[in-house]
């Protein structure tokens, strides 16, 4: 199965794609990588996966066709400093810092990413593109 290249890409379009950690991802090109929803040890965040043509050691995801332009920019999908305050969040006990690293939109990307994660049917095709 051919896949597409990044040169037919579009900027924040949203992908299936086959990866290692997901099967949807938002093309970020400043990047060369699809944002994607991920889940590990019960903690769910955004990730990045390099287009397979970008690294010969690092390029894990083959987008397989369009799915829609998404709802963020590249300002969403940076990290910002902030404090609990300005996040809205309680400070926690156990935390000895009072500024920390955030997506800003990173719920809300999160619930559109799990949406077309539950979509598509098939996970991973048996044998990658």
């Amino acid at each position: 199965m051919d896949y597409l290249k990044v040169e037919e890409l579009k900027p924040y379009y949203t992908y299936r794609i086959h990866a290692r950690n997901g099967r949807v991802g938002i093309w970020r090109p400043e990047k060369g990588d699809f944002l994607l929803y991920r889940v590990k040890f019960n903690d769910h965040y955004t990730f990045g996966e390099y287009h397979w043509d970008l690294s010969d050691s690092f390029g894990t995801a083959k987008p397989l066709e369009e799915l829609e332009k998404s709802p963020f920019t590249a300002e969403d999908m940076e990290y910002v400093e902030t404090t609990w305050e300005e996040a809205g969040l309680d400070k926690p006990k156990w935390a000895h810092y009072d500024k920390f690293i955030r997506r800003p939109k990173e719920k809300e990307m999160l619930k559109y990413l799990k949406k077309w994660e539950d979509k598509i049917s098939d996970p991973h095709p048996k044998e990658a593109p």
